[in-house]
């Protein structure tokens, strides 16, 4: 049976994480999208609730539960072994880098880091 449209698939107070998880469906071919994120406490009069109510969801759509459970135990499987890993990567993708750089070769995203990789890439 295919998702109906929109479905969050994931939440996540982490905004890369989330990021991350996009871009690795899309990769995929799957149809997935962050939604800007949202006060889960947005119903509570204001004052009330934690101040960092923020989550970030990950929706997806024409896609089958258990292709995204697949999908989703593949990119928990890559992210272990990425926050395992001592080695540079793409906080976008996820993709391990063998050097330093300032855009990763897999996604194009622009990475923090300089080509030198020990100042900043925001300046």
């Amino acid at each position: 049976m295919t998702l109906p449209e929109p479905t969050t698939i994931y939440r996540s107070r982490s905004y890369p994480a989330a990021d991350s998880l996009v871009a690795f469906l899309l990769e995929r071919g799957v149809k997935a999208r962050l939604i800007a994120p949202a006060n889960e406490y947005s119903q509570v009069h204001a004052g009330e609730g934690p101040v960092f109510g923020t989550v970030y969801d990950v929706c997806a759509v024409d896609c089958t539960q258990d292709d995204i459970r697949d999908l989703l135990n593949a990119w928990h499987e890559r992210q272990s072994v990425v926050s395992a890993s001592t080695d540079l990567f793409c906080y976008h993708c996820g993709e391990l880098l063998d050097t330093p750089h300032a855009e990763c070769p897999r996604c194009g995203k622009l990475l923090e880091f300089s080509i030198d990789g020990l100042t900043p890439n925001n300046g």
